[in-house]
């Protein structure tokens, strides 16, 4: 009953979870900014920051007066915010596929004019403009004599041949001619955010110039922590055949859980996906019996068995992190990769056969396995550098018999703090 109970509760929280994961996405995060109206002047408020990763077309502004507006890229010329500066302008777009299974074997361009937020990397006497449209294609522009022009990159297919026009290093060779230094590695740039900005501060580390604005890459944020707690376990096991353990019910065994964790964010995911991963220690051991009578011969025998494994396991986590008033909640799912240390793997035979009593040690399970594997499903809250989790893990058990099928259910109660 108390196992019924422990599940349906678990269940409840994962459907109260998923009732109102609409409100995760309508979470705002204004920061600090600014937006340049059309009339270039600039009006400082803030800005709804979203860390896109595909250029946004529009953005909510909340002015002094607290009245938040929206604007796109035709009614501001560009806004600032979180070390991230965009550019209203009408450039031209290379509109081919960039996924090589949709390549084709034309290699003209297919350019369209439209109007954009581009992406500041670098501003000051070179720049350099980065745009990702809906297809989650990447095109890179440069400016000069007051107009933004593209950086022409396009792949296309000669046969079976994978074909690249880098017709962009052409046109930066010419751009950045002012350097003879930089010619080798022109010749070698890529068509990325990392490799073009690394060029363009070669270029200005070569002229002994400073630019004015330059995008600082995307680092990977990250945490250290301790994690300990209760873990509930229980075995289940089930035969296509005959097997005593199929037939005894091992009662829930209690243990301690201990662990190191580290939580690493991703670059562009506000903070908000992330991937947990755990060095976890956890533990149990339980005893059952069950006796099976033979009408045959007339005889009864009990088994009783002990099992009891400690493993050192390696969980990794995808997590969803979202703010509720002073505290964060997270969910996430995951899988476990057990390697057992310590093993109890008894049984003891009782056979009674009329006056005659007969006593046969053995293994419980004839075949162990030594490495586990399960799946993670955790909810939990954060405050500060403490945080509570409730977690369920379904491993395979401990037994490799073909006819001995093993399952492993965990519960975990678990305590962690952020170092």
């Amino acid at each position: 009953m108390f196992i019924n109970l422990r599940q349906n509760l678990f269940a409840l929280i994962a459907l109260f979870t998923v009732a109102f994961s609409p409100s995760l996405y309508a979470q705002q995060n204004f920061l600090n900014g600014f937006i340049i109206n059309s009339q270039g002047d600039t009006i400082n408020g803030q800005i709804d920051y979203r860390n896109w990763d595909i250029n946004p077309t529009e953005i909510s502004f909340k002015a002094e007066n607290n009245l938040i507006e929206t604007y796109n890229m035709f009614q501001i010329s560009g806004f600032k915010v979180a070390d991230e500066y965009y550019q209203s302008a009408k450039v031209k777009i290379e509109t081919s596929s960039h996924l090589t299974n949709q390549l084709t074997q034309k290699s003209a361009l297919n350019l369209e004019e439209k109007q954009v937020f581009l992406q500041a990397l670098v501003i000051g006497s070179k720049n350099l403009y980065y745009l990702k449209d809906e297809s989650g294609k990447d095109h890179f522009y440069f400016e000069a004599d007051g107009n933004i022009q593209l950086l022409i990159y396009k792949k296309y297919l000669e046969g079976r041949l994978l074909i690249h026009n880098r017709t962009y290093r052409g046109q930066l060779d010419s751009y950045l001619s002012t350097c003879d230094k930089l010619s080798n590695g022109i010749k070698n740039v890529a068509y990325n955010k990392k490799s073009l900005s690394q060029l363009l501060e070669r270029y200005y580390q070569c002229t002994l110039s400073k630019p004015e604005f330059s995008k600082q890459p995307d680092k990977l944020k990250g945490h250290l922590g301790l994690i300990g707690g209760l873990a509930l376990s229980n075995l289940r096991f089930t035969t296509s055949t005959f097997d005593a353990m199929a037939y005894t019910d091992f009662p829930q065994s209690v243990g301690v859980a201990l662990g190191f964790s580290g939580e690493f964010f991703l670059a562009r995911g506000l903070q908000k996906l992330s991937i947990h991963n755990e060095l976890f220690f956890s533990h149990y051991n339980v005893s059952g019996s069950v006796t099976i009578q033979n009408t045959t011969n007339f005889s009864n025998t009990t088994y009783d068995s002990e099992l009891g494994y400690s493993y050192i396991k390696l969980n990794n986590m995808f997590r969803y992190n979202f703010s509720l008033h002073k505290a964060n909640l997270f969910f996430g799912v995951g899988f476990a990769n057990g390697v057992a240390i310590s093993e109890t793997n008894f049984q003891s035979r009782t056979i009674q056969l009329f006056n005659s009593t007969r006593v046969l040690e053995e293994l419980a399970i004839d075949v162990p396995r030594k490495y586990e594997q399960s799946l993670l499903f955790g909810l939990g809250i954060r405050m500060d550098r403490y945080s509570l989790e409730i977690r369920k893990e379904r491993g395979n058990g401990m037994s490799n018999v073909r006819s001995l099928a093993s399952k492993a259910n965990r519960l975990f109660f678990l305590f962690g703090y952020r170092l």
